[in-house]
């Protein structure tokens, strides 16, 4: 995308502009986001590989917050030419508006200002910071102009710092996009949780959480102590790992897209938590639906790797396209659904039983200062999501593009919509697990009644615990089959 080009001069000003603008900041006392106090050296802890860096700058999207301000300081330009009044009646909402992409840039600034990545300069991690710098400054700078009525030498102070900004936000954006495939293979595991690829990545995720048990027990205060330290934004230093969590923290350590992953957690834990203490009963209740559930969830999740898996394997972009598309179904229908029925009965909103997506992300929208329901609502994309249901798409050969309702699509882009669709419904409930933590004294626990997939997991603890790393559990009847590395074991 261009950036917005704010002119070198002012140029005319009419003087009733300039006395109604000086007016407007007095009335309002209006001034613009001040810099947070916490320094970029103290909140990079959450390590990365480069490959996470790429999608963490990719979704943070900062560049594009920079060109919403941008736009708001070019429509408030064009007010120097205007009469008193309309400078009256116009300025103070568009200067409520310039305030809204300035808070959203430096939050998400502080966001990406956690992450440290491997193979990363230190001016590159500093730019996300530089560009909330510079855009604050420039905000600031344009009420100073406002303040004077309009005053030439202190524009220039409001597009040097524009300029400033822009110029990172190309440097962030060339970042998410450089290829590093020459460099040698970076282990995920080991980068974030201090365990090798080959103790803990092998196998299904199902099982996963008897790998990780067994990876820990080899040096677990030493992986304890990273993992709290990477996790500290999240929970408590205090607070036990119990196995739950544990898996919950380590499962979103690795995650391909950490922003959103970690923003999820967080608003989960928050909403939870904040639950739990007016309304236990609610809260319990609505989540024990939840697990209630697992046993489709887990099917889900299966579900949706053996799409994920036919994509990377099928040689031919027509298979390819089907692949994703049953991804992009699997993970609406499933995990999104899903997620935001629990959000909103959390709120105390009823879906309706097979309410249609576009329902849901209205109902999302609908709920005023929710930001996880707003980033809910960021997932669903009706005409794609009735373009699958109604088999309405088709890979075409001959412009090599993807076609949903006739209309051309980008692939990766639907694809990156899943996997990011599905981040963020798997950041909720690292989010959960960590409020239940935390408040486990308001936790209202029902009757014992535990589905097969909880006696599974209790299952892959044991194994866990006992230091068998089982790449796989499946059940048939009363038969459960353990799948190590070595050799199938029947209990």
């Amino acid at each position: 995308m261009v950036d917005v080009t704010l002119p070198d001069q002012l140029g005319t000003v009419e003087r009733e502009s300039c006395a109604a603008a000086r007016a407007v900041i007095r009335k309002l006392n209006l001034s613009a986001p001040r810099e947070p106090s916490t320094g970029q050296q103290e909140v990079a802890f959450i390590p990365v590989t480069r490959a996470q860096w790429k999608t963490v700058l990719r979704e943070a999207d900062l560049s594009g917050l920079q060109r919403e301000t941008d736009e708001k300081v070019t429509e408030i330009l064009r007010l120097r030419t205007a009469s008193g009044r309309t400078v009256g009646k116009q300025l103070p909402e568009l200067l409520r508006s310039l305030h809204a992409p300035v808070v959203a840039l430096g939050a998400v600034a502080e966001e990406v200002s956690r992450f440290s990545p491997s193979r990363t300069s230190a001016a590159e991690r500093r730019l996300a910071t530089d560009l909330a710098r510079a855009n604050r400054s420039e905000a600031q700078a344009l009420f100073a102009c406002l303040e004077q009525g309009w005053a030439e030498s202190a524009w220039s102070a409001v597009r040097r710092y524009a300029l400033a900004a822009q110029a990172a936000g190309r440097t962030l954006e060339a970042a998410a996009k450089t290829d590093h495939a020459g460099l040698p293979y970076e282990d995920v595991y080991q980068r974030t949780l201090g365990v090798s690829a080959e103790q803990v990545g092998p196998g299904s995720g199902v099982a996963s959480r008897a790998r990780l048990l067994a990876a820990w027990s080899a040096a677990p205060q030493m992986l304890d102590h990273r993992l709290r330290r990477s996790m500290r934004h999240l929970i408590d230093d205090s607070l036990p790992l119990t196995v739950i969590l544990l898996h919950h923290l380590a499962v979103l350590a690795i995650s391909d897209r950490p922003l959103v992953t970690h923003r999820a957690a967080l608003l989960g834990r928050d909403l939870v938590t904040s639950h739990l203490k007016s309304d236990p009963e609610l809260a319990c209740s609505v989540l024990a639906r939840h697990v209630a559930r697992e046993p489709e969830m887990v099917s889900a999740h299966r579900g949706q790797i053996s799409y994920l898996d036919a994509y990377y394997e099928e040689e031919y972009q027509e298979e390819k396209a089907r692949a994703v598309m049953d991804l992009h179904r699997a993970v609406l229908e499933a995990d999104v659904r899903r997620t935001a029925v629990v959000v909103l009965e959390l709120l105390g909103r009823t879906v309706p039983q097979g309410a249609p997506l576009a329902t849901v992300r209205d109902l999302l929208a609908a709920q005023d200062g929710q930001p996880l329901c707003k980033l809910l609502a960021s997932t669903i994309r009706s005409e794609w999501r009735n373009a699958n249901a109604h088999e309405d798409f088709r890979w075409d050969p001959v412009n090599g593009t993807l076609l949903l309702g006739g209309r051309p699509a980008d692939l990766d882009e639907v694809l990156d919509a899943a996997l990011r669709a599905r981040a963020i419904c798997r950041g909720l409930e690292h989010g959960v697990a960590v409020a239940y933590a935390q408040n486990a004294s308001l936790v209202i626990r029902g009757a014992e009644d535990s589905n097969y997939v909880g006696r599974d997991l209790s299952i892959l603890q044991a194994a866990g615990e006992a230091r068998f790393p089982v790449l796989d559990i499946r059940r048939h009847g009363s038969l459960v089959r353990l799948d190590v590395p070595t050799s199938p074991l029947r209990a």
